[in-house]
């Protein structure tokens, strides 16, 4: 009884979320529907409740062109990052692509219909140098990403 109780809470409390959650329905090839969000009108607590994987069902929508602030962060013991006010820069969508979470793993589409964790989706590389900005030195950090053609195993 306890165990039935449970899970009504547990889904009266999925389906509030997805009714708070402007999305719309979207059947895949393998029949299941996947409610698929627009990007803009999410409020913080929408987007933590996709990000803790308590809306598994639910993907955001990234379109082709949309511009999103981006934020850096660098702490350990040998440096750390002191950061400004405010984004770093943007950056933005080449191609059109759909994040969900279930559980504590990121999953990334293009399709919705093959879901990849980011390690699988993107590949690419990272590099640090060192160059004179106004007579001091500077360090030069920068990615190279690029969505994978095919899981790599």
């Amino acid at each position: 009884m306890n165990r039935l109780v449970i899970s009504s809470i547990a889904l009266i409390t999925h389906l509030g979320l997805l009714s708070t959650i402007h999305a719309t329905d979207t059947t895949s090839q393998n029949g299941s529907v996947i409610h698929v969000s627009d990007l803009y009108n999410l409020t913080q607590h929408e987007l933590c409740d996709l990000m803790q994987g308590r809306c598994p069902d639910v993907a955001i929508e990234f379109p082709v062109h949309t511009l999103l602030p981006i934020r850096f962060f660098l702490t350990g013991d040998v440096v750390r990052l002191i950061e400004h006010e405010g984004s770093c820069g943007q950056i933005e969508v080449q191609q059109t692509f759909y994040l969900k979470c279930i559980d504590d793993q990121l999953l990334l589409s293009v399709d919705l219909i093959e879901w990849r964790p980011f390690t699988e989706f993107f590949q690419g590389t990272v590099s640090f140098t060192f160059t004179l900005e106004e007579g001091r030195t500077a360090i030069v950090a920068g990615a190279e990403g690029y969505r994978r053609s095919q899981v790599q195993r």
